[in-house]
């Protein structure tokens, strides 16, 4: 059908911004989680909380806000820009994953690293990053699902440049009747009941 490579188009923006929401979150979370795991500084609680907060905010409340910054700055549409934001809502999952993949990091192997001779950065490299790797890729992998997902702050930040899949779908949903959008969506309806 004529819509089949439309949604080609709507994966694609999605499955980039996904990937890219993914770099972003888990490096700026890999990096938070191993200050606040082996830093001593002060009002580390608050700042926890403030990285946690997407989490309680409601989705609405940030898109507006999101909404409002882009606009005046001209970045509705802009794929990496919705990355950026996506980021902001995948940081507390890859915050959580990552504190507790570096929680199994023994702070004595990066001691003896140190004694023996190696510099802070090859203790990081050498030590740690393949310690905490499967924690990573597991953080990777969950931000770039809660970015594929994400519809709120796509609706309000995709444009007409770069809708994604689901943002496409609801827009479908909302506006036209098309069995395409119900293959995509994976449903499948028989006497009356879905399965």
């Amino acid at each position: 059908s004529q819509s089949s490579p439309q949604l080609g188009a709507y994966f694609v923006n999605s499955l980039f911004i996904g990937v890219l929401t993914s770099v972003f979150s888990t490096v700026i979370g890999f990096l938070a989680a191993y200050a606040l795991m082996r830093g001593q500084f002060r009002f580390k609680a608050v700042i926890v909380s403030l990285l946690l907060m997407p989490v309680i905010v409601p989705h609405i409340i940030t898109a507006v806000a999101v909404y409002f910054l882009s606009a005046r700055m001209g970045l509705v549409g802009v794929r990496p820009w919705i990355s950026v934001a996506h980021t902001v809502v995948a940081l507390p999952v890859v915050l959580v994953i990552l504190q507790s993949a570096l929680r199994t990091v023994d702070p004595v192997l990066e001691r003896a690293a140190m004694v023996c001779g190696c510099t802070r950065f090859g203790v990081f490299r050498r030590v740690v990053l393949p310690l905490a790797l499967p924690g990573m890729v597991s953080a990777a992998l969950f931000s770039f699902l809660t970015s594929f997902d994400e519809l709120v702050i796509s609706l309000f930040l995709a444009g007409i440049r770069a809708e994604t899949l689901p943002v496409r779908i609801w827009n479908r949903l909302l506006l036209e009747v098309e069995p395409t959008t119900a293959a995509v969506n994976g449903h499948a309806f028989a006497g009356g009941r879905m399965i």
